[in-house]
């Protein structure tokens, strides 16, 4: 296998990750969307409930510091688990990235494989006509 077709191949594999990439951060970012979403619900339902519970008697305050630590420790959870749909999202486009800078990389490494091939080509040329050329003369 030719280096050329080689980087052509490393160049195909690292379109397939890339892409694959992309693929998995998509459901990630839906998925954060709808955690945001349950935070924004949990905030509205928890100041409603501030708001209806500010009127309630003293007797049923317990019932409130309850309720009041439920909707909090949802609050957390949903945004501890965003948080680590973030980080995975980020850790997937640090890898996309990587792989683009490989990609580039071996795109650079084949151009100068071409370029060295085509050099040592055309000095072979020369080189070959250099001797065809003396051959000749020393025939006359």
């Amino acid at each position: 296998m030719s280096k050329d077709s080689a980087f052509k191949a490393m160049n195909t594999v690292m379109d397939i990750e890339c892409e694959d990439l992309i693929r998995r951060l998509a459901p990630l970012k839906t998925a954060i969307e709808e955690k945001r979403a349950q935070v924004e619900a949990c905030k509205k339902r928890l100041q409603s409930a501030l708001t209806k519970l500010s009127s309630i008697n003293p007797e049923q305050e317990v019932a409130r510091q309850h309720y009041l630590a439920h909707q909090r420790a949802l609050i957390e959870q949903h945004q501890a688990a965003t948080h680590t749909l973030l980080a995975e999202e980020n850790r997937l486009g640090m890898e996309q990235r990587k792989q683009q800078i490989r990609k580039k990389l071996l795109e650079r490494l084949a151009e100068q494989h071409r370029q060295q091939c085509l050099a040592a080509t055309r000095k072979a040329r020369e080189k070959q006509l250099d001797e065809w050329i003396l051959h000749r003369w020393s025939e006359a």
